[in-house]
C-alpha cells in the first residue's frame, strides 16, 4: 500500500468493514487479500500468484524468481528498463507490502533471497489454484484441463500426467524419478526445472520444446547436452550447476536468446559466445592450452552483469589478447576475479595483468595466482577504480611487497592470502577501511596499521614471523593466530574494538596489556596459547560491555582476573587451563550470566567460596572433569532459571558427590562418576521436572536404584561407560516412567549383554519403550 498517496485511498481502506471484524485468521486473510487486491498492475498480480509454486517456507533466490517471472511472459521489456529491472522493481514492491519476509542481505546489503509467511502462501495458491497443480491431488477434479504449472508431485502422479489430457502446461517443477519420454508431450512448456531430480540423460526429444525458455538441470546426474539443446532458440536461462557435465555442445551458438547461464567454474565454455549477445549472466570463462577459448570472444558481450571469473589466464597469448576481452566497457560487471592456475612460466603475467583492466563501475577485485611482482598502473590510480570497496590478493607467489592501498578512497575489505615471499604490507590514510584480512603469509614481517578511523575487524592468522602491528586504536575486531615471535599485544588506545580472538599463539605469555581501554568489548576469545600465564595487570572490571569470554587450553595460565562490573557478561567459558587453583571474586557480580563452563581443569580445587545465587539469569552450568574439585559453588538451589546441569568427574578420593540442591525448573542432567562412587546422588531423586538424564563413567556403580521411577517427566535416559552396571531398576520402577521415549546404552558391556532382545533378563524392563539404542 506503500503506493497509495492520496487522502481519498487511504480513507477507503479506513473505512473497509474488514477491521471491524475479530482478530483471528480469517481477519488476517483478508487484511493480506487487501494488500494483494491494492498491488498497482495485473503483471505483478500474476507474479505473486506464481509464487505459489515454491513449497512453504521455502528460501526463494531473488534472481532465480525473476528469471521464472520472465519465462511465464509476466515482464516485459521498455524502451528505459530491461525484463530484470521490472522484476526486481516487481520483487521490491512485494517486499515491501509485507508479502516476502525473512530477507537475507549479501555482505554488500543487496537482498539475494526471501521467504513468504504461511499465510502469505495460502493466499497466493488461493489466487492461482485453478491453474496449478501443486501436490498429488486429483487429476480428475473439473478444472484439470486447465493446470498450467505443475510442482513437487510423485512421480507416479507426473506419469499419469503425460498419459491425461493436460496439454498447456508452461510450468514443470520436478525433483522426483523422471522418464525420458515425459516432457515431449508438452510442447507450450516455458519452464521446465529438474533440480534436485532423479534423471540421468536428458532425452534428445528436449529439442521439440521450442517454447522453453527456462531450464535448471543443477544438482542432478546428467553427464551431458544433447545436441538438440541448440533447438531451444527461445531459451533465456539455462542453470546446471554442481552436474557431472564439464563441455557444452557446440549447437549452444544458436541460442541467440540466451540471457543467464549457470554452470562449475571448471566447465568448459561454450563455442560461439560472441553470438550470444544478449548474455547478462556468465558465471565463468575458462580458457584452454589448445586456443579453442580465447579472451577476444568475450569482446562483444557488453551486457554481462554481476560476477565474472575468468580462469587460467596462463594461456593467454599476449597482451593484446587481454585488451581485447573488452572489460573495460563492461559496465555492469560489479564482481571480476581474474584466476591463474600453478605453472613455471610468469613472463607475461604482469602485461596481461595490464590488458584486463576493468569498467570504473566495478566494486569488487580477486586476483588469484598471479606471478609476476607488482602491480597494473590501473590498480594505482583512484579514478579508475573509484567504486572498488573490495580486494582480494590470492596465492601470490613471487610478491614481496603490497604498496599501500589507502588511495582507494572506497575500499571497505582488503583481503590478502596465501602470499609465501611477501615480507611487508603497509596500509594507512584509509578513511573507508573497515575490515582487514591477512593469511598464510609466513615472511610477513612489518605490517603498519594507522590513521584507519573506520576499521572494525582485524584478522591475521599464520605470519609465523610477524614483528610489528602497530596502532590498532580504531579497530573493533581482531584475530590473531599462530603469531610465533610476538611476546605482548598492545592493546592501548583500542576504545572502539569490539571482538578480540587470539588463537594458536605459541610466543605470546602476557597478551593485553591496554585490555581495560578497551570498554567497547564484546567477545573476549584466547585459544590454545601454551605459555600465556596472564591476562591483564589491570583487571578486567573495565569491559563493561563484555558478554562473551573463552578461554580454551591455556595450560599456563595460572589466573584470571577478578570479573567485579562485568554486570553484561552472559557467557563465560573456562576448559583446558591446568594452572588455574580457583577462580578470583567477583562471579556473583555476572547477573546477566546465562552459561557458565568450565571443565578439563586438572588443578582447579574449589568453587565454594562462590555463591552464585544472584545468578538469576543463569540456566546453563557445567562443570565437570576437573580432577582436584572438591566443593561446588553455594546457591544452587536458588537458581530458578537453571534448566540444564551438567557436573561431575571430581576429586578422585571422594566418595560421594560433592554437595548440591538440585534446582526447582532443572530439565536436563548430566552426570559423570568416577571409580570410588557406588551410587548416584540421592539429591537427584525428587526431581519431578527433570527431562532429560545423562549417567556416565560410574564404574563402581553396579545397579541403578529404585527411585529413579520417581522421574516421572523423563522422556530420555543415557547410560555411558559404566563398566560394572548390571541391573536397571524393577519392572515396576521403569513402567512408572510412562513419558520415557529413548533409553541410550553405551559401552556398559555387562548391561548390555543383560538387555539383549527378547532374552536378556533386563529386556522385560525396557521392551516397551519406543526407541532403544544399544551399543557395543
Amino acid at each position: 500500500m506503500r503506493s497509495k498517496h492520496r487522502t481519498s485511498e487511504w480513507s477507503s481502506i479506513l473505512e473497509s468493514e474488514i477491521w471491524q471484524l475479530p482478530k483471528t485468521e480469517d481477519r488476517i486473510m483478508l487484511v493480506l487479500k487487501l494488500s494483494f487486491d491494492n498491488l498497482k498492475s495485473p503483471s505483478l498480480k500474476q507474479c505473486f500468484a506464481y509464487c505459489s509454486i515454491f513449497n512453504k517456507d521455502f528460501e526463494i533466490e531473488r534472481d532465480d524468481l525473476v528469471q521464472l517471472w520472465m519465462a511465464q511472459g509476466y515482464l516485459l521489456s521498455t524502451f528505459t528498463m530491461s525484463m530484470e529491472d521490472i522484476g526486481n522493481e516487481y520483487f521490491n514492491t512485494l517486499l515491501q507490502n509485507s508479502l516476502f519476509q525473512d530477507a537475507r542481505e549479501d555482505k554488500y546489503g543487496i537482498i539475494t533471497e526471501c521467504k513468504m509467511h504461511d499465510l502469505v502462501h495460502d493466499l497466493a495458491e488461493e489466487v492461482f489454484k485453478f491453474g496449478s497443480l501443486t501436490r498429488d491431488m486429483d487429476l480428475m477434479d473439473d478444472h484439470a484441463r486447465e493446470i498450467q504449472h505443475v510442482a513437487h508431485i510423485s512421480s507416479t502422479t507426473l506419469e499419469r500426467i503425460t498419459q491425461g489430457s493436460i496439454r498447456r502446461l508452461r510450468s514443470l517443477f520436478v525433483d522426483c524419478e523422471v522418464f525420458s519420454n515425459t516432457f515431449e508431450r508438452f510442447r507450450d512448456l516455458r519452464m521446465l526445472n529438474l533440480y534436485d531430480a532423479k534423471i540421468e540423460e536428458l532425452p534428445s526429444s528436449i529439442g521439440k520444446l521450442k517454447r522453453l525458455r527456462y531450464l535448471n538441470i543443477s544438482r542432478t546426474e546428467i553427464k551431458e547436452l544433447p545436441k538438440s539443446v541448440g533447438k531451444l532458440y527461445n531459451l533465456q536461462t539455462l542453470r546446471m550447476s554442481i552436474t557431472n557435465i564439464k563441455t557444452f555442445p557446440r549447437e549452444m551458438e544458436n541460442l541467440i536468446n540466451l540471457r543467464h547461464v549457470y554452470f562449475d567454474e571448471d566447465v568448459e565454455v561454450p563455442f560461439g559466445m560472441t553470438r550470444l549477445t544478449h548474455l547478462q549472466t556468465l558465471s565463468s570463462f575458462n580458457l584452454d592450452e589448445d586456443g579453442r577459448h580465447r579472451l577476444d570472444e568475450l569482446g562483444e558481450l557488453n551486457e554481462l552483469k554481476g560476477k565474472l571469473v575468468i580462469g587460467s589466464l596462463q594461456f593467454v597469448r599476449d597482451k593484446e589478447e587481454a585488451v581485447k576481452s573488452n572489460l573495460v566497457r563492461k559496465a555492469n560487471i560489479r564482481k571480476l576475479k581474474l584466476k591463474w592456475r600453478p605453472n613455471d612460466y610468469a613472463d607475461l603475467d604482469e602485461d596481461i595483468l595490464e590488458g584486463l583492466q576493468p569498467h570504473l563501475n566495478l566494486e569488487s577485485l580477486t586476483i588469484e595466482g598471479f606471478k609476476g611482482t607488482k602491480f597494473a598502473s590501473w590498480m594505482m590510480s583512484d579514478s579508475l577504480l573509484i567504486n572498488l570497496t573490495e580486494i582480494k590478493l590470492i596465492w601470490w607467489r613471487e610478491c614481496e611487497a603490497v604498496p599501500p592501498l589507502g588511495y582507494l578512497a572506497n575500499l571497505r575489505r582488503i583481503s590478502i592470502e596465501k602470499c609465501p615471499k611477501l615480507k611487508s604490507f603497509p596500509i594507512s590514510q584509509s578513511q573507508s577501511l573497515e575490515e582487514l584480512r591477512i593469511e598464510d603469509c609466513p615472511k610477513l614481517r612489518c605490517t603498519s596499521i594507522h590513521s584507519l578511523p573506520s576499521l572494525r575487524k582485524l584478522d591475521i592468522q599464520r605470519c609465523t614471523t610477524l614483528e610489528e602491528s602497530e596502532n590498532l586504536q580504531s579497530t573493533t575486531s581482531t584475530t590473531l593466530q599462530q603469531q610465533q615471535h610476538e611476546e605482548d599485544l598492545s592493546l592501548n588506545g583500542c576504545t572502539s574494538l569490539s571482538e578480540l580472538r587470539i588463537q594458536h599463539c605459541n610466543g605470546f605469555t602476557s597478551i593485553l596489556s591496554g585490555l581495560h581501554f578497551c570498554t567497547s568489548l564484546r567477545t573476549l576469545d584466547i585459544q590454545r596459547c601454551p605459555n600465556l600465564r596472564t591476562l591483564s595487570g589491570h583487571g578486567l572490571q573495565t569491559l563493561v560491555s563484555l558478554k562473551t569470554m573463552e578461554i580454551w587450553d591455556c595450560p599456563n595460565l595460572e589466573a584470571i582476573p577478578s570479573l567485579d562490573n562485568l554486570t553484561s557478561l552472559t557467557e563465560l567459558i573456562i576448559r583446558g587451563c591446568d594452572g588455574l587453583i580457583s577462580l578470583r571474586s567477583g562471579l556473583a557480580y555476572c547477573t546477566s550470566l546465562t552459561r557458565l563452563h568450565v571443565s578439563f581443569c586438572s588443578n582447579l580445587i574449589s568453587l565454594a567460596d562462590h555463591n552464585v545465587s544472584s545468578l538469576h539469569s543463569l540456566s546453563c552450568l557445567e562443570l565437570f572433569i576437573c580432577g582436584k574439585l572438591q566443593y561446588l559453588p553455594k546457591g544452587l538451589h536458588s537458581l530458578s532459571r537453571l534448566e540444564e546441569l551438567c557436573i561431575g568427574a571430581f576429586c578422585q578420593e571422594l566418595d560421594s558427590f560433592p554437595d548440591f540442591q538440585v534446582p526447582s525448573k532443572l530439565k536436563v542432567l548430566t552426570l559423570y562418576g568416577w571409580p570410588k562412587l557406588k551410587s548416584l546422588p540421592q539429591q537427584i531423586q525428587h526431581s519431578a521436572s527433570l527431562t532429560s538424564l545423562s549417567i556416565s563413567r560410574f564404574d563402581g556403580l553396579e545397579a541403578l536404584p529404585e527411585w529413579l521411577g520417581n522421574l516421572t517427566s523423563l522422556t530420555k535416559l543415557q547410560i555411558w561407560f559404566c563398566e560394572n552396571l548390571m541391573y536397571l531398576p524393577t519392572v515396576e520402577a521403569m513402567q512408572r516412567l510412562t513419558k520415557l521415549h529413548a533409553l541410550e546404552i553405551g559401552r556398559c558391556p555387562r548391561l548390555e549383554e543383560r538387555c539383549a532382545k527378547d532374552s536378556g533378563p533386563e529386556w522385560p524392563k525396557i521392551s516397551h519403550i519406543p526407541h532403544l539404542s544399544i551399543y557395543d
